[in-house]
């Protein structure tokens, strides 16, 4: 599975399962999957707190940092979704679905390693996902995926 620079995850036969496109504030960007669309905002101005919000402004998903690169992402309700945690040394990440195994997460290098220039902007090259074989891939997965690697390409450009 892939989570391209231009924002859109894909399946391993290239279908797309979701897309982040970006927007004018006070959301910075629309999430696609399916027939389903979500806002990702930034409740707060400080640090690396984000809400996906439904199309009634209601939180799917909240996300918010640890101690080091990664956090905690919860339900509306509180209960916990999925962690994210950047490896110490290197480009790799680790999502982690709750109640299923890691889904392990590898930067590519871009033309000047971690980044790369796409009219006139930075961006962060594809993230290459391993998801394990007994993950069944729906849409909800589809779209904590989707938003997961948006973080991470956040986090990284």
């Amino acid at each position: 599975m892939v989570y391209d620079s231009a924002g859109v995850l894909r399946a391993d036969d290239g279908s797309e399962l979701a897309r982040v496109e970006a927007l004018p504030a006070p959301a910075l960007a629309r999430l696609v999957a399916g027939a389903d669309s979500y806002e990702i905002e930034k409740p707060s101005a400080l640090g690396w707190y984000f809400q996906l919000l439904d199309g009634g402004r209601g939180v799917v998903y909240d996300f918010k940092p640890g101690l080091r690169k990664g956090g905690t992402m919860r339900a509306a309700g509180g209960e916990e979704v999925a962690k994210l945690l950047k490896a110490l040394i290197g480009t790799s990440w680790t999502i982690t679905p709750a109640g299923s195994e890691p889904i392990e997460v590898k930067r590519r290098e871009g033309l000047v390693g971690s980044v790369v220039a796409d009219d006139g902007r930075i961006v962060a090259p594809d993230l290459d996902l391993s998801v394990p074989g007994t993950t069944a891939l729906g849409d909800d997965l589809a779209r904590l995926l989707a938003f997961a690697c948006w973080l991470i390409a956040e986090w990284d450009a």
